[in-house]
């Protein structure tokens, strides 16, 4: 619901007109549970003209349990900005490498696409909405359906925000927040 980062890119491509900005991040984090580590760089422009645009490019690498993963994710995101209170966006990704589970090798190719919305209530309160992958190439178990919703609440030095995500992929509706 906030949009503020460049993570605009994978949660709600809607955040990359929002907010004016031209922005370059680096990331990097480790999971010691996973033994996954993951690289980001990324670039976003909503300066420049009437539509945003944004890329950034994913490195994922993992070793658990005799699981392991080398891949890499190139996404290209636009946003629009409609007045001061709307924004729609889109995300499209292209995920390539190999994930080796029990011994059995596996190549991935695999394109996704995102879609979603900002609205702003109020200069304070904040609403979002996305569905990822609602468009995907292959059925690789890496990019599940699912339903993203926040709000978010406050102003310049502190924020309140609240996220759920609502996996539809599943015969069962699973939530997490």
């Amino acid at each position: 619901a906030l949009g503020t980062s460049n993570d605009t890119l994978k949660l709600n491509p809607a955040g990359l007109a929002i907010q004016t900005r031209y922005a370059i991040e680096l990331n990097y984090a480790w999971s010691e549970k996973y033994k996954e580590s993951r690289a980001t760089a990324s670039a976003v422009d909503s300066k420049s003209g009437p539509v945003a645009g944004g890329l950034s490019y994913e490195l994922l690498k993992s070793d658990t349990e005799g699981k392991t993963k080398n891949l890499h994710r190139v996404s290209l995101g636009l946003g629009y900005r409609v007045g001061d209170m709307f924004a729609l966006g889109t995300t499209i990704h292209y995920t390539e490498g190999n994930r080796d589970t029990a011994g059995e090798n596996e190549d991935i190719r695999e394109f996704s696409s995102d879609f979603g919305l900002l609205i702003r209530l109020s200069d304070y309160l904040q609403f979002g909405a996305s569905w990822h992958n609602f468009v995907t190439s292959q059925e690789t178990g890496l990019s599940p359906q699912h339903i993203g919703l926040g709000l978010s609440g406050g102003g310049q030095g502190f924020v309140v925000a609240f996220d759920t995500k609502l996996d539809i992929s599943q015969e069962e509706l699973v939530a997490s927040y």
